[in-house]
């Protein structure tokens, strides 16, 4: 209804929701798609219309650039994307997805790229479909765990849309996982059927199963009794687009679950612990051990979401985390201030080492090294906690009683918290303050106090 008739368009993001509208247009010709535009269009080698570079959209001749998102998490990125290019805002076009959205509709079928499939060997197989940020994945482990456990003879494909490099690393030591493939959008969709069972993880802690082949499981009764009362307790869950996750956050913290064990779905499955295996291989130690840093800290300003910051309500502002690095390094002048991030994070100035953008088998050694991390709640949290490295902690509107590690250091300040996932924008700062509270409220002082403290315990234990 934001299209003219014989528009010319080009459609950003090329999944699973850019397919549907691709193959609606192909239905009703209603206007023409140029192409798509997505940040992996080098994976893209079948798809019905070109796919190009986001940098390339401003050598496109087009009328609307339609944006396929689901949810508002990634739009202030993709706008700030597209006004990079050029693309002013009366040009770009997002509805996101109905509440009941059309059934998945693809371009194409038929997929000449894929290796062999777990659904191709005689075991029982699984495609797992994963979507989210790092914590996420580092959480979506204990849940792959313990379906291993309960079926330890059966194989899985892992299917994901984004953080390859990240798990092709934390899955690199289990034998059962026989291949992580992008999902490009359709991968998943079209051959869950082949497989025993089909699973998708999203949103933090859902699960949704979306094909079971009793066949397969005639020999696994009771794996087939539990797979059942899993789909009956996801029902109950009801997950959708159009449902706040916060809802599923407060009921599950009512009944005194946390991100990990909220996967048990009641006591369908046994998940009481929250350590998952991580993978330390050989040359990332040794690779480490030839930088030959020692006595240090790290320190992550990213919110793993939007770059620039953007409508994130988690996020803390980089002048903040350079005025701690500045009074730590004051206070504590034999100890090293390191950075690490995901690729494109602002750089503090003066800090040792850089570890932004490097292998994340690396940067787990750089973290498993380190005196603390300090961080907001986010992804690389909890692979530090995984590893056993403490943590300063800053929380804001992500659920402390859901995400949070007792083990770490959690700073929480004043009454404001919690609203993580009551807008559809699960960073939606609920009372649309500019500079959430929340965030805000917590000064590089505080944050300084929290440090010292730690600092004294760390000392008294090297002595």
């Amino acid at each position: 209804e934001k299209v003219p008739k014989g528009a010319n368009i080009i459609i950003y993001g090329a999944g699973i929701l850019g397919q549907e509208y691709l193959k609606q247009i192909k239905i009703t010709d209603y206007c023409k798609v140029i192409g798509f535009v997505d940040k992996n269009f080098a994976e893209y080698k079948s798809s019905a219309v070109p796919v190009y570079a986001p940098e390339k959209v401003n050598e496109l001749e087009f009328d609307f650039v339609v944006v396929a998102l689901r949810s508002e998490i990634y739009l202030s990125d993709v706008k700030r994307i597209l006004n990079e290019q050029g693309v002013i805002d009366d040009k770009i076009v997002c509805v996101l997805e109905r509440v009941l959205p059309l059934s998945i509709l693809n371009a194409k079928k038929n997929d000449d790229n894929l290796p062999q499939l777990a659904c191709d060997t005689k075991k029982i197989s699984f495609a797992i479909y994963m979507s989210g940020g790092i914590g996420d994945m580092v959480i979506y482990k204990r849940i792959i765990e313990e379906l291993h456990r309960i079926l330890s003879n059966a194989i899985l494909d892992i299917f994901a849309i984004g953080n390859m490099d990240f798990l092709q690393w934390v899955y690199c030591e289990e034998d059962y996982i026989k291949n992580i493939l992008h999902d490009l959008g359709n991968r998943y969709n079209n051959n869950r059927e082949k497989y025993s069972i089909a699973i998708s993880l999203m949103g933090a802690s859902f699960l949704q199963v979306d094909y079971v082949n009793e066949n397969d499981l005639s020999e696994n009764k009771n794996f087939l009794k539990t797979i059942n009362k899993l789909i009956k307790g996801c029902n109950f869950e009801n997950f959708n687009f159009g449902t706040p996750v916060a809802v599923m956050f407060y009921r599950r913290m009512f009944n005194g679950e946390n991100c990990y064990t909220g996967f048990n779905y009641g006591d369908v499955f046994s998940i009481k612990d929250i350590q998952i295996k991580i993978p330390s291989p050989k040359k990332y130690i040794e690779q480490f051990e030839t930088i030959g840093l020692q006595n240090y800290i790290t320190i992550n300003t990213g919110n793993g979401t939007n770059k620039d910051s953007t409508g994130v309500s988690k996020s803390w502002p980089i002048e903040r985390f350079q005025k701690v690095a500045d009074m730590f390094k004051k206070r504590y002048p034999n100890i090293k201030v390191v950075q690490i991030g995901l690729p494109g994070e602002p750089k503090i100035d003066n800090a040792y080492e850089y570890f932004i953008g490097e292998s994340f088998g690396l940067v787990a050694e750089v973290l498993r090294n380190a005196i603390f991390h300090l961080d907001i709640e986010g992804g690389l949290v909890h692979l530090a906690s995984q590893i056993g490295t403490k943590c300063i902690v800053l929380f804001g509107p992500t659920q402390h009683a859901y995400f949070a590690y007792d083990g770490n250091i959690n700073i929480r300040v004043g009454d404001c918290h919690d609203c993580c996932g009551l807008y559809l924008n699960i960073y939606h700062c609920a009372r649309h303050m500019s500079e959430p509270e929340c965030m805000y409220s917590i000064t590089p002082e505080i944050v300084m106090n929290h440090i010292e403290e730690y600092m004294k315990e760390w000392e008294n234990n090297v002595c």
